[in-house]
């Protein structure tokens, strides 16, 4: 079991990793800011972040963190441009 850091500005996506997540066995630990995950970096295994966030986007928290020894290896950004949302919308 891996334990995750999802990191999100929108509930409905961190609500979705976190079941699909538990539902593979794995543990979510959930942020919903760049700034917030950051202190939740101590622990994981691999971090799932958003791309575009305010204050601080996913890579300005991948580039952020430390790596302490035995720490967070792993690291991935979602990426969703709001022109793609609009059309699904649409349809």
């Amino acid at each position: 079991m891996a334990r995750v850091l999802v990191v999100d500005d929108e509930p409905a996506m961190l609500f979705a990793f976190k079941t699909l997540l538990k539902s593979s066995g794995h543990e979510a630990v959930l942020a919903s800011s760049g700034k917030e995950a950051l202190a939740h970096l101590d622990g994981v295994d691999a971090v799932l972040t958003d791309y575009s966030m305010p204050e601080m986007d996913g890579v300005q928290l991948l580039q952020a963190r430390s790596i302490p020894p035995g720490g967070v290896a792993h690291g991935a950004w979602l990426r969703a441009d709001r022109g793609s949302r609009d059309e699904g919308r649409r349809l």
